[in-house]
């Protein structure tokens, strides 16, 4: 079962501009300072939003996650559908939770979260 939609994450070229961009647009207040190359916004009752340094934007476009209770139990059935596993479960962040990433039947990268 998905418990929500957990993230999206949006790649950029430049954090800066994105940031700036995204202010303009939605007043978002975009965290540069939490991590490295990467861009947080929360937004109360909702996923939050990611921008995420690249040196090219991706032909997949954004990543949506979604939060489930276990990962290695939804990469299993991933894989038993058709999927692929495209990134193994790893740490966030000490006390953020984990993630993994994977693509559906049709080639879609998504990923997972999880807060164990």
């Amino acid at each position: 079962m998905v418990i929500s939609v957990n993230h999206v994450e949006i790649p950029v070229l430049d954090l800066e501009i994105a940031k700036k961009f995204y202010q303009t647009i939605f007043e978002w207040n975009v965290d540069l300072e939490s991590f490295n190359d990467y861009g947080l916004v929360e937004i109360q009752n909702s996923a939050s939003i990611g921008f995420y340094l690249v040196k090219k934007i991706p032909d997949h476009g954004i990543n949506v996650v979604f939060e489930v209770e276990d990962i290695d139990q939804k990469l299993e059935k991933i894989i038993e559908a058709g999927g692929e596993k495209i990134r193994e479960k790893y740490e966030i962040a000490p006390g953020i939770g984990f993630s993994a990433q994977f693509k559906d039947f049709f080639g879609n990268e998504l990923g997972l979260f999880a807060k164990s």
